[in-house]
């Protein structure tokens, strides 16, 4: 796995990759997500604070304010943004705008020169452990449409200035700080686990969900079960569909949710093994809002671990077509958005072609079919300023969190779609 991402992410992330492959290398840091159903939230939460740890939220409500006098509202987004489209010509396949978008709000991939994706080509192969394999098998499914225009939309947080929905909060050490929670204990009455731990850079796709009261909400590959908490614990979802398609990641899921939710929560959350891509699978289903983590090479598991590890030699071709089966994912769960919904698209992937990439291909092949935009891309940018994480500059549709000692989280890509149509 090394090997490869110095092969490949070197010419991606130019000078700031030996800090990326540094924190790679050594301990993720945590957030420990807070269990507000049980009765002795607050006596944990002095706990944690008594050891150092912070509120994510409250951390961010403090960035927001500090940067509340430097910030320019009015600036354009921090995505790659084309010059406006000239008026489409009759029949071009665009689709008529409402009053909410107009042609400088228009993002159109292929343009520019910042692009990781479309800049950094490999000079003619890339190293999978001892082949070299032609640098095609991996990115070739990418073949972008010029044609193709979406639509950009810009997300600001209401309220506190914060991504934080509902009650949701994390604890988290300080930039710096390499201290480690204690295992989660059962307390309480219901003997309710007090918190999750997981990634801090996990949070993300919840946090872009924009979760709102009543959502009916789907995680379509749900386990271990960690966002879907995160999902819940917000009290905002009015219902929850859970997924994955292995019996075993269904049965993990069961006894995480089990651990964590009182049985009128439970209640409210359908658990089932489904594969996504397999005909009549959930056809009657549609959501506000859908949580996709997408199988991916796992990053900083592959330069870990060697069990299983996505760039073993009898893996190779079933690497090589990870980014179609991540496009075959993203557009089922895209056609299962009600009109106003979003999808969050997430992977713990450094690379662009499963990352960028797979949200271009998918939205072009959605938009050649349809042949009018039915999605617009939603900026994250703005809403994710406060947070205390390190994000790439290069991304085009999502943002990128990246490995960084000081707060050594991810890599997190996470990108948000909203059905416009």
């Amino acid at each position: 796995a090394l090997r490869h991402f110095d092969e490949f992410y070197a010419g991606v992330f130019g000078e700031q990759w030996p800090s990326v492959r540094l924190a790679l290398l050594c301990p993720n840091k945590p957030c420990a997500l807070l269990n507000p159903f049980l009765a002795e939230a607050g006596a944990v939460w002095q706990q944690l604070r008594a050891r150092g740890a912070l509120s994510m939220r409250g951390l961010c409500v403090r960035r927001a304010q500090a940067f509340a006098g430097t910030v320019d509202q009015e600036a354009p987004s921090s995505l790659e943004l084309a010059e406006p489209l000239p008026e489409a010509a009759e029949g071009a396949g665009v689709a008529e705008e409402g009053s909410f978008f107009d042609e400088s709000s228009r993002y159109m991939p292929g343009g520019g020169a910042s692009s990781s994706l479309l800049s950094f080509v490999p000079s003619s192969r890339m190293v999978f452990q001892e082949e070299q394999v032609d640098e095609e098998s991996y990115r070739g499914f990418y073949r972008p449409d010029s044609q193709l225009r979406l639509p950009l939309k810009q997300w600001l947080p209401e309220g506190e200035d914060t991504p934080f929905p509902g009650r949701l909060d994390a604890a988290l050490f300080g930039t710096g700080d390499i201290s480690t929670f204690p295992a989660p204990r059962r307390t309480g009455a219901h003997r309710l686990l007090d918190y999750y731990l997981m990634d801090g850079a996990s949070l993300l796709p919840v946090l872009a969900l924009d979760l709102q009261k009543g959502d009916d909400v789907a995680d379509l590959c749900a386990a271990p079960g960690g966002k879907l908490l995160a999902t819940l614990f917000s009290g905002l979802a009015g219902s929850a569909v859970a997924c994955d398609s292995s019996p075993s990641r269904v049965q993990r899921l069961r006894e995480c949710l089990r651990s964590y939710l009182p049985e009128k929560q439970l209640r409210g959350v359908s658990v089932l093994q489904r594969d996504l891509l397999r005909p009549g699978s959930l056809t009657q289903h549609s959501f506000d809002k859908i949580l996709l983590d997408v199988p991916c090479t796992n990053d900083r598991l592959s330069v870990a671990e060697d069990d299983n590890n996505w760039f073993s030699h009898r893996r190779l071709q079933e690497r090589l077509a990870l980014p179609q089966r991540q496009v075959s994912l993203l557009c089922r769960g895209l056609s299962m958005l009600r009109p106003g919904g979003s999808l969050v698209y997430s992977t713990c992937s450094l690379s662009p072609v499963q990352n960028d990439g797979v949200v271009h291909m998918a939205l072009q092949e959605l938009w050649q079919k349809s042949g009018s935009a039915q999605y617009a891309i939603v900026d994250l940018s703005a809403a994710f300023a406060a947070l205390p994480f390190r994000f790439f500059e290069g991304c085009r549709y999502g943002q990128l969190a990246l490995p960084f000692l000081p707060q050594n989280v991810g890599p997190l890509y996470v990108a948000r779609i909203e059905r416009i149509q």
